[in-house]
């Protein structure tokens, strides 16, 4: 597995990065930004784009780190 890309560029491809990362990106009418979490079937954060932003990278990275441990 690659390493997650930089934060520039998941902002710019936020929807493929954050369905990747297991959820669907979903701007509100109120300006703010939401994440639906497709396995567990319901959002799971209501912000900010750029917080959103850091939610799909965390996730990424987390999975990235976690499968590094294991083939170590």
């Amino acid at each position: 597995m690659r390493k997650p890309p930089k934060t520039a560029t998941i902002k710019k491809k936020i929807d493929a990065y954050a369905y990747k990362a297991g959820f669907t990106f979903h701007p509100k009418s109120d300006g703010s930004y939401a994440l639906f979490d497709i396995r567990m079937g319901y959002y799971v954060f209501r912000g900010s784009h750029d917080k959103a932003v850091q939610v799909v990278e965390d996730v990424l990275w987390s999975r990235y780190l976690n499968l590094a441990t294991l083939q170590a």
